[in-house]
């Protein structure tokens, strides 16, 4: 059996649990920066006691990892509040266009042949999900979503070079960064902040099972494949993300996202069968 299943796998899990990350959001009633500290905040602790992590002295590529998870998890709670949260998604999928080249420039990673038939779909996939949504979006919050999408193939790159080591004790500093730039706006808004208790129960929720549960899955992955399949295989969350739109907010996507939404999983499920396949 192929020794990459697993990491596969493990990616494919993550990005299930990422995809309820644009509902819940929205359901919360506080300040996104609150809700951006709240996340980390719990996601940060839960990992924390998960991995009882004992290598927490920052290297450079641990605090470089942080900082980029820092500016991922920000611009992604803030976008997802300003815009559609499928319009957010979709432009984080710019990660593996970023992911690839940086991949080749520090790591010596290079895409294999069927990478590069795979990436353009994915992008085509990309593009019909978001024009069929675009109008509803916001130009600010589409802006922050795309710089959640570098952030997060750097933040990928930076997890890639701990592989050896503990990738996710950058996700551990940098929800500690998080905080840390949060707790002025919570302290200012504490008082006048609605539905203490649903709210408090939903990013309990966002930080144990849409951060630091997915974190775990996809730090074991990242350990055993490329940044480039990493970010690619990443592709189910934009499929799954509709999903639970429709579910929860009765939302539904047109013809033209459910075809790129249909197109991104074809490729990357064939592209998965392709390469476990293959005796290499």
């Amino acid at each position: 059996m192929n020794n990459k299943i697993k990491p596969i796998l493990s990616v494919c899990v993550a990005a299930l649990l990422w995809s309820t990350g644009g509902v819940i959001i929205k359901t919360i009633t506080w300040d996104p920066f609150i809700i951006a500290g709240g996340r980390a905040g719990f996601g940060g602790l839960f990992l924390l006691l998960a991995t009882r992590s004992k290598t927490l002295r920052p290297s450079l590529i641990q605090l470089g990892g942080g900082i980029a998870y820092a500016a991922t998890s920000l611009t992604f709670v803030v976008a997802t509040k300003l815009t559609l949260s499928a319009n957010v998604v979709m432009l984080q999928y710019t990660a593996p266009i970023f992911a690839s080249v940086m991949g080749i420039l520090f790591l010596k990673e290079y895409p294999k042949r069927v990478d590069w038939l795979v990436l353009p779909a994915v992008l085509i996939g990309v593009y019909l999900l978001f024009a069929d949504r675009a109008a509803g979006g916001s130009a600010l919050g589409n802006g922050l979503a795309l710089i959640s999408g570098f952030s997060l193939a750097v933040l990928t790159i930076f997890m890639r070079k701990q592989k050896a080591a503990s990738p996710l004790d950058s996700i551990i500093l940098g929800s500690g960064m998080i905080v840390l730039c949060v707790l002025p706006f919570f302290l200012l808004k504490a008082g006048d902040m609605q539905l203490f208790s649903m709210n408090l129960a939903l990013l309990v929720f966002l930080g144990a099972f849409q951060v630091a549960l997915p974190f775990l899955f996809f730090g074991y992955a990242v350990k055993h494949i490329t940044a480039f399949e990493a970010t690619v295989f990443k592709a189910v969350e934009p499929m799954t993300n509709p999903v639970w739109v429709f579910l929860i907010t009765g939302e539904r996507p047109g013809m033209i996202a459910l075809t790129g939404a249909l197109l991104i999983f074809s490729m990357v499920l064939g592209r998965n069968i392709f390469v476990l396949r293959s005796p290499k």
